[in-house]
């Protein structure tokens, strides 16, 4: 069964902020390229396994991955 991975406003606001710093600060469009095809595919694996996958029980939990999905079913 496949799941709807919803991406937070945060979210896309993360990845917009890394893409800028990477094409027009460091100025590499190749890393820039990776960052969004992994955060792709990653949405896409998400939608798959999100069944077997537990609740996070640390409501309080700062840091980590940069971005934030909400996966629906």
């Amino acid at each position: 069964m496949d799941y709807r991975v919803i991406v937070t406003d945060d979210a896309f606001a993360d990845l917009d902020n890394i893409l800028y710093y990477l094409l027009f600060v460091l100025k590499n469009e190749q890393a820039a390229q990776n960052v969004l095809d992994d955060f792709e595919h990653t949405k896409e694996q998400l939608s798959r396994v999100a069944g077997s996958l537990r609740v996070c029980e640390n409501q309080k939990r700062d840091g980590g991955h940069p971005f934030s999905f909400y996966i629906l079913r």
